[in-house]
């Protein structure tokens, strides 16, 4: 492989999807080191990062919105031994921890990804080394903008992003924009579509582009608004510059990190909506509640700072506005506790991470009692998966059963890694083989799975249509 670079994107190829299946197969084992590192070796094109030859290299680890993922730092270490400079870890933290892999191109929009700076690493890094962000794939480049944002912000430019998968260099052209801006039939927005996609990667537009159809104009409409909003607040919307590279005044600090926001406002009487990073910038955007929870909760916490109330009364008031009894007793727990250190002032979570939490323990507890009014649902599909067994062993085609087994399971609705995760339990239950997951389990699971791919649905995807309705 010889490599691509392109503007100040550089990746070793272009085949992502066979990047990602191995990838995703090394999550399931737990990312085991020695294969992660062959993973690099296998993908990395020799000479395709030649630029950073003979510079002050300093490798910037993008972070992990799972925690689990190693590949961008074994990348910046194998980069390190090549080109010679230092890898920077953990100087960012995700606050959106949906998998950008997970969402669609509206989604992106509605829900982008987005990071708080870890000021202590950040202090560390030297502003006249070669900046290098490092990824694994690259696809709409969603969360290495929201990166670089985030550094322009800090004062720190980086000029050049690697990667050992990027599906497209190119950036939005003219052409994008117009079909967009015909797709939404709505003239008015053209402004906003320009703002918002002007110097992204072509990608982006073209995940958009394929996310709108007739039922979402109106949704996507607002989309363009708010997120153009957002952009200026930011100060990144300047008539024909490439928005990746753009330099922003420091006053717009709070718009990426809420924490420093909290800090430099106690009481939240200045905060608006708009004023969330990732989020719409109008009322009633997000899940129904979930501002509003949210504002609840920060309120609750400054209340308790400045001394105006007990902690032990703050934390009841917490949890009956979360409907801590609304959920399973471990669920509860974990609320009870993410309250609390969040009230002291000492958790990693924001208050919009604690709300979206709640939103989803409570739905899965409706569940769990859904499922246990109909304690036949899970029996018919054991037998059906203990049947496909049976037609197995005597010669049945297990491909075929595989897919049946996966169909009744509705594995089309899980997450990727967790599709792949069922067709492994499946593969090796029909197999007969000894470490096999038994029937019921495998069930309980897909119903797991089901219900989480819903509830991030629910919690993510349902917020401009609500937005489209109170307009």
């Amino acid at each position: 492989m010889a490599g691509i670079r392109q503007g100040e994107y550089a990746t070793s190829t272009r085949r992502v999807k066979d990047l990602r299946k191995r990838k995703d197969e090394l999550y399931l084992r737990g990312m085991p080191a020695g294969e992660v590192v062959q993973l690099v070796r296998d993908f990395s094109a020799t000479g395709a990062y030649e630029h950073l030859r003979g510079q002050d290299n300093v490798f910037l680890v993008a972070p992990s919105t799972t925690g689990r993922n190693k590949l961008p730092y074994y990348f910046a270490k194998q980069l390190q031994q090549e080109y010679g400079g230092d890898v920077a870890t953990g100087w960012a933290v995700p606050i959106v921890r949906t998998k950008a892999a997970m969402k669609g191109g509206m989604e992106k929009m509605q829900n982008p990804a987005r990071f708080a700076p870890l000021d202590a690493s950040l202090a560390r890094i030297p502003r006249h080394a070669n900046l290098v962000l490092v990824d694994d794939v690259v696809t709409t480049g969603e969360t290495t903008d929201a990166l670089r944002e985030l550094l322009e912000m800090r004062g720190i430019h980086v000029d050049n992003v690697v990667s050992l998968g990027q599906s497209e260099l190119r950036k939005v052209s003219i052409r994008d924009i117009d079909r967009i801006d015909q797709k939404l039939g709505e003239p008015s927005v053209r402004e906003e579509i320009e703002g918002v996609l002007q110097g992204r990667l072509k990608h982006k537009a073209n995940y958009i582009e394929r996310s709108i159809h007739e039922p979402c104009n109106g949704t996507g409409f607002f989309l363009f608004r708010d997120e153009h909003r957002r952009l200026e607040r930011l100060g990144t919307i300047q008539p024909g510059a490439d928005r990746s590279l753009r330099r922003s005044d420091g006053s717009h600090l709070e718009l990426q990190s809420p924490r420093l926001r909290e800090a430099r406002d106690p009481g939240g009487r200045e905060r608006e909506a708009g004023d969330r990073a990732g989020y719409a910038t109008r009322e009633g955007s997000g899940p129904r509640g979930f501002l509003e929870a949210s504002r609840s909760l920060e309120q609750l916490r400054a209340e308790v700072t400045r001394a105006g109330v007990d902690l032990a009364a703050a934390e009841k008031r917490a949890h009956a506005l979360l409907d801590v009894r609304g959920m399973e007793t471990g669920d509860a727990t974990r609320t009870e506790t993410e309250i609390g250190r969040y009230l002291q002032g000492v958790s990693s979570l924001t208050s919009e991470d604690i709300a979206h939490n709640s939103v989803i323990r409570i739905a899965r507890n409706e569940s769990t009692k859904s499922l246990g009014r109909e304690p036949f649902a899970g029996a018919s599909l054991i037998k059906e998966l203990e049947a496909l067994r049976a037609e197995v062993a005597k010669g049945g085609d297990l491909q075929l059963a595989s897919g049946r087994a996966l169909t009744a399971l509705k594995a089309e609705s899980f997450s990727r890694v967790d599709r792949l995760r069922t067709a492994h339990e499946i593969g090796t239950f029909l197999r007969g083989e000894s470490d096999a997951v038994p029937a019921k389990k495998i069930v309980m699971s897909g119903q797991a799975r089901a219900l989480s791919a819903k509830q991030e649905s629910i919690a993510n995807g349902t917020a401009a249509h609500r937005a489209v309705r109170h307009r």
